[in-house]
């Protein structure tokens, strides 16, 4: 390594550095990369080698490292030779020879390297990379070939190499390993350095005792993705075998299907046998239901299901003999048969104002059971099956319709009241005043959201129409405007508060 004519100049800052020779490539190291270099030490414009290390390894970005180094060597391609101007405190801090002061620095490689559990616990080094582009990510099923070694400079074989197939949210797979897999390649070897506590969350994954510090080497053979249903990884399914066809069950389908459930991390089926129930109706776990919807005839699945999509809290009374409500199931799902309802909008007018009540009865039967997210589901289905779908609807059909959506409408609204989303009250109350404005369920909805949301007057005008519109001696109504007008009485009492007292009167009501 030497220095070399016709050099570029990177940086004219007294702290810069000068290119000696262009490096190879597009690719750079990262901070908390493990780099190799070659360093000598001269001083000023000398040619004497006052330091030289060769084969230099060092954690970029680290303390340890001159700063002038860290900067110049983050933008070095491979290959590259810089002249680094190091300031004599720098190098005094990293134990380098002071006198020099210069540097030159030529880049030879470096290994990716992550601090997996960002406490030094679980190092990653990227010793391959994959090919393509696509990912695993955090949920999916992969194969992998593993490897234990000890972390001598001479690395040991500690157990022989295996290939084993994961579904990366199982209890056996330690989040470090999620967290490497997550970020792999098809063809992408990695060895993590283990510190003895993580090595401990590795023996359930090889079924051997392990302690100390070990070395996981590990290639991403191959991988499929897995659906994650909600979007919070709490209920995911893969399909195991294809269905027919591509119609769905979707809501409101009768389905015929083989199942069975385990505890995840354990082999034990806990029951198995057939269910029959109708999609959408709240009367299985949740994830069941959600996969069902998604599947096809003859198809069958394994599902992956946390305990609040399972059989936990409103749906513990479903549970199959033998099936714990506070557990996390894996359950082995197939298709049989679905039969679908047709399409509301596709029926006589009678029998589609039939099925809309069917579902806002079904909805009123799930609120009464406190079910509230449920209910708010078939509330939802019933109001908009017939929304701007029908154009062949008279004036008086138009208005039954209405009228069902109008309380379909305050009933949503009621079941957002016993959520605590007030805004969505409002919301839903709104379009119900604005379908029916007589109506005295909605204005009563209405004003109680306005009331809950702090606008006093917009509530106390609600209430007070829906006292004129026919409720003046319901109970609900005169304590609701009772309890508006006192809580408005407050207010104006204590905005009268915060003045002297010889401007109070200016915020008295004038009488007449």
């Amino acid at each position: 390594m030497g220095e070399q004519e016709n050099h570029k100049v990177i940086g004219l800052r007294e702290d810069g550095w000068v290119t000696l020779r262009e490096g190879e490539g597009w690719q750079r190291a990262e901070v908390g990369d493990e780099i190799v270099i070659n360093a000598i030490g001269r001083r000023n414009e000398g040619k004497a080698e006052l330091d030289r290390r060769d084969n230099l390894q060092l954690i970029l970005g680290d303390s340890s490292v001159p700063a002038s180094w860290n900067e110049a060597l983050e933008s070095m391609a491979k290959g590259e030779i810089a002249k680094v101007f190091t300031a004599e405190k720098e190098l005094e801090a990293g134990g380098f020879d002071r006198r020099s002061a210069w540097y030159e620095l030529e880049l030879l490689s470096w290994i990716p390297r992550r601090d997996l559990m960002h406490d030094g616990t679980a190092i990653e080094y990227l010793l391959k990379d994959g090919e393509g582009w696509e990912r695993p990510g955090r949920i999916s099923e992969v194969h992998l070939r593993m490897e234990l070694l000890t972390t001598d400079p001479t690395p040991r074989e500690i157990l022989p190499s295996i290939e084993k197939t994961l579904a990366t949210e199982s209890p056996n797979v330690p989040e470090m390993l999620r967290r490497s897999i997550d970020s792999l390649k098809i063809g992408s070897i990695v060895r993590i350095h283990c510190k003895a506590s993580r090595t401990k969350e590795l023996v359930r994954l090889f079924d051997a005792p392990l302690e100390g510090e070990v070395s996981l080497k590990m290639e991403l053979l191959q991988f499929s993705k897995m659906e994650d249903i909600f979007g919070d990884e709490s209920g995911v399914r893969k399909v195991l075998r294809e269905g027919l066809g591509f119609e769905k069950p979707g809501d409101g389908s009768e389905a015929t299907c083989q199942i069975s459930y385990r505890k995840t991390g354990d082999a034990t089926v806990l029951w198995s046998g057939s269910l029959t129930f109708v999609t959408g109706d709240g009367v299985t776990a949740e994830g069941v239901d959600a996969a069902v919807k998604r599947m096809k005839r003859g198809e069958k699945c394994i599902l992956y299901l946390r305990k609040d999509r399972a059989f936990s809290d409103r749906f513990s009374r479903f549970a199959p003999p033998g099936v714990f409500s506070e557990e996390d199931l894996v359950a082995e799902i197939e298709l049989v048969d679905f039969n679908r309802p047709p399409a509301v909008w596709t029926l006589p007018f009678d029998d589609a104002i039939s099925a809309m009540k069917s579902r806002k009865d079904r909805g009123n039967e799930l609120f009464k059971e406190g079910r509230y997210i449920e209910a708010l589901d078939h509330y939802d289905r019933a109001e908009k099956c017939m929304t701007n779908c029908r154009t062949d609807l008279d004036v008086h059909q138009r208005a039954a319709v209405d009228s069902i959506r109008a309380t379909c409408l305050v009933n949503m609204a009621a079941c957002y009241d016993k959520l605590g989303n007030i805004k969505e009250m409002l919301a839903h109350a709104d379009q119900a005043v604005f379908l029916e404005p007589q109506s005295v369920k909605a204005l009563f909805r209405r004003g109680t959201a306005h009331m809950k949301l702090g606008n006093l007057q917009q509530a106390l005008n609600d209430v007070r129409f829906a006292a004129d519109s026919g409720a003046g001696n319901d109970p609900d109504v005169r304590r609701r405007t009772k309890e508006i007008i006192a809580k408005i009485s407050k207010e104006e009492r204590e905005e009268r508060e915060k003045y002297p007292p010889k401007f109070r009167d200016m915020f008295k009501k004038k009488e007449g």
